[in-house]
């Protein structure tokens, strides 16, 4: 065979890399439990729009505003542990279920203690029960805290679909019905309590993983000092979420707040549909290729690219249309709402932008004061219900 033949059978196969095909694998199934998820929302809320005035999602909104301050350091950041450590995750599952149930029912505590005074200061007075039962809904997720990142690490998207579609029907089927027999405010709040109880005995079912809290000094003091700084990250981008949420019951009272929360609804779609979909998953695959600079920013750079050619195009058409698609969806009685929408937008693309760079952040350990990892525990570079 001279120099200018080409045998075809002497290159090697190229195999493709089996990593990038499970994580495909779980692109597509996450994105198809959140369309399903988020469409199944937007009924539900287009539906509860036409059965319950602004003032009932003003008051469900005082709970919803105490709920995510709750969750964002609810278990104190350590489940993400679960996602990076370098042995069996199962290992340290027990001392992250401890920790992130005592610090839930902590939470709680606070909650409880404080709701009057927080449903009083957002304009809302009535609403202090509401709060309270929507934020006992931190005490589950503390418990599922180590079965959810299970299900990240593992790119188990189709256990995650099982559950978040129970969770929908159970929820939408017992909000719907307490509507319509005018609980008002309370029906959301219940049945989102119902779904997530319930969905959290089948996730435990299905990944195997009952909540049997243990503790191990060591694993303790370093899953602490990685999920800190994690914690307080989460805490403060909350906290930029939820000030104007603060700001408009405070000072306009209950029904603003209602308009306003539909209005930050619509605006979310791109990260509920879009971010919340690759985040499931982007951690765990910034994990795998932390090792390789090369690869890692090939992975960034393909899922930023995919969220932006989504995000963007969805963001001006509820701009430019924020009107129409508010007064078709709900109803003239909530065409108060467009302002708010038409600025809003804006601040769901850039959401779904940072939160990918946070979660790359996370994976290669730059994340806000986070401190080197030990080399025997967690994967050294990257980044619940």
């Amino acid at each position: 065979m001279t120099a200018i033949d080409h045998d075809p059978t002497d290159e090697p196969d190229v195999q493709p890399d089996p990593a990038d095909r499970k994580v495909s694998k779980a692109l597509g199934i996450s994105f198809l439990n959140t369309a399903i998820g988020r469409l199944g929302t937007v009924l539900t809320g287009i539906l509860l729009a036409h059965i319950l005035a602004p003032a009932d999602f003003g008051a469900y909104a005082v709970a919803l505003v105490a709920l995510m301050a709750l969750l964002s350091v609810n278990e104190l950041g350590v489940s993400l542990a679960l996602v990076r450590w370098k042995g069996n995750p199962r290992d340290i599952a027990p001392t992250v279920t401890t920790i992130s149930m005592v610090s839930s029912a902590v939470l709680f505590i606070l909650c409880w203690f404080g709701a009057p005074e927080l449903a009083q200061q957002l304009g809302s007075p009535g609403a202090t029960g509401v709060v309270r039962l929507l934020c006992s809904s931190v005490l589950i997720d503390g418990a599922t805290a180590a079965a959810a990142q299970l299900v990240n690490r593992e790119f188990r998207q189709g256990t995650r679909f099982v559950v978040d579609f129970s969770n929908l029907a159970l929820s939408t089927g017992i909000t719907v019905g307490l509507a319509l027999l005018g609980f008002g405010p309370w029906s959301l709040a219940i049945g989102r309590l119902f779904g997530n109880g319930v969905t959290a005995v089948l996730l435990f079912r299905l990944i195997d993983l009952w909540p049997r809290p243990g503790w191990n000094r060591k694993q303790a003091g370093e899953l602490i000092r990685f999920g800190l700084p994690l914690a307080g990250a989460s805490l403060l981008v909350v906290a930029m979420l939820n000030v104007d949420y603060v700001v408009t019951g405070h000072f306009l009272g209950a029904v603003a707040l209602g308009l306003y929360l539909q209005a930050f609804n619509l605006a979310s779609w791109p990260v509920n549909m879009f971010s919340t979909v690759v985040r499931r998953i982007s951690l765990a695959a910034f994990a795998r290729v932390q090792d390789d600079p090369r690869k890692r920013e090939e992975v960034l750079a393909r899922l930023a690219g995919l969220l932006m050619a989504a995000t963007l195009p969805v963001c001006a058409l509820l701009g430019l249309l924020a009107l129409p698609i508010v007064t078709t969806l709900y109803g003239q009685e909530w065409k108060g709402a467009t302002g708010a929408l038409e600025f809003l937008v804006i601040l769901g693309g850039v959401r779904v932008a940072c939160e990918l760079c946070y979660d790359y952040l996370v994976a290669l350990g730059q994340g806000p004061g986070l401190p080197p990892w030990p080399p025997q525990c967690f994967l050294t570079p990257q980044g619940s219900a």
